[in-house]
């Protein structure tokens, strides 16, 4: 066997250590990447980048890395949107409340006004005091 046939069996011999779990190198734990199959391999990740780009995309397929990354952004995208969507509403719903606030305000200001002008034309009762303690 040439060397590079040689590499190539002992990057896929890797690989599949890797992936059930039985490495010699690295810990069990770590997932399925560039540098924990060039780490079990006894290479670097830049010679599989460079060299081996056939193994660099089977290790990217198999850790479905670039797949979930995709499908994590994509949903986070379709989140965002779902919660901007929400803020739109309620904004909409609280300028609502807000304009009948003010209505209702200026309305109440209105009553009051010609209720002290009824009652003091009437000399009973004195105008109601505004703002600060009453004695």
């Amino acid at each position: 066997m040439e060397p590079r046939e040689l590499r190539l069996r002992d990057l896929r011999l890797a690989m599949k250590r890797i992936e059930v779990g039985r490495p010699k190198v690295v810990s069990i734990d770590r997932k399925m990447s560039i540098a924990s199959v060039a780490q079990e391999a006894g290479l670097k990740a830049s010679t599989i980048h460079t060299r081996y780009p056939e193994i660099a995309e089977e290790i990217r397929q198999r850790s479905g890395a670039k797949e979930a990354r995709r499908l994590s952004s994509t949903k986070q995208l379709r989140d965002r949107d779902l919660k901007i969507a929400s803020l739109k509403h309620e904004l909409s719903h609280a300028k609502m409340l807000l304009a009948r606030t003010a209505s209702l305000y200026a309305s109440s200001l209105s009553r009051i006004a010609t209720l002290e002008q009824a009652l003091s034309s009437a000399g009973k009762i004195l105008p109601f005091p505004r703002g600060g303690r009453s004695p």
